[in-house]
């Protein structure tokens, strides 16, 4: 197979809570879930062996924190008209280190729609499609019973951030997130190899995600996401992101 010429990726922390700071502390590099494989007793590891593996974590990478959390829920009552029918968007919940925001309502019977106050920016310098999940090796999750929600779109065409968005069951008790345990997986679609760049989110940057994140408020909430690519693109978005970008690398 003909090798194929690599992608760069660019990534910084987001400000889901644009009243904060943004707390770079918070964050490291996202990792290649294949490197984080339990070995075997000869030194190898034993799953990306198998062809099927590989395949299957080809570009895979898992998204961390570099601290413990832990948010007390057994004070809440999730199924008070305070929390489960308000209109306010982004309710604190309980602070915490990482702060907890209710959301919007749940889509599902009897859990809650909160927020993480962990967030990351991506963008490519080619057409990629991103796909954000849970993570499954290893399959962890800060309360038990928790969906998070899931989502792909192409960044290289698209600018918004990845949140930690969760629908908890209502008799949650407590929230915990620990270092170093994956919180998402994001996977490449592409054959091609991945080349991590972090850059400094600034104002502008800032200004510029969330003027793609309120396009559906904007133009309509049910433009496809074929149509938001194209809008952009006739706008020369992309451009104008890596642009900037490219002024604010981390060297």
């Amino acid at each position: 197979m003909k090798n194929k010429d690599p992608i760069n990726v660019y990534w910084a922390p987001s400000q889901f809570d644009t009243s904060s700071a943004q707390w770079n502390f918070l964050y490291s590099e996202p990792r290649l879930v294949s490197d984080n494989l339990t070995t075997g007793v000869a030194g190898d590891s034993t799953m990306v062996k198998c062809p099927a593996a590989r395949e299957a974590l080809r570009n895979v990478y898992s998204l961390h924190s570099t601290i413990d959390d832990d948010v007390d829920l057994s004070t809440l009552d999730f199924e008070s008209d305070r929390y489960d029918s308000s209109n306010e968007k982004y309710q604190l919940l309980l602070d915490s280190k990482v702060s907890l925001h209710r959301i919007r309502r749940s889509s599902f019977l009897n859990q809650i729609n909160v927020a993480y106050n962990l967030g990351w920016l991506f963008f490519a310098d080619k057409p990629l499609v991103a796909k954000i999940t849970p993570p499954y090796y290893p399959n962890v999750t800060p309360t038990p019973g928790a969906l998070m929600a899931v989502g792909q779109y192409d960044i290289g065409q698209w600018y918004r951030p990845v949140n930690l968005d969760y629908h908890l069951p209502y008799n949650s008790t407590r929230f915990t997130v620990k270092s170093e345990q994956p919180l998402a997986f994001i996977e490449f679609k592409t054959e091609s190899p991945i080349i991590l760049h972090r850059y400094q989110l600034t104002p502008l940057l800032d200004k510029m995600a969330e003027e793609f994140t309120s396009s559906a408020a904007n133009f309509g909430a049910k433009i496809s996401l074929q149509n938001r690519y194209k809008m952009a693109k006739k706008a020369d978005m992309a451009r104008l992101v890596l642009s900037e970008i490219k002024k604010n690398l981390v060297s």
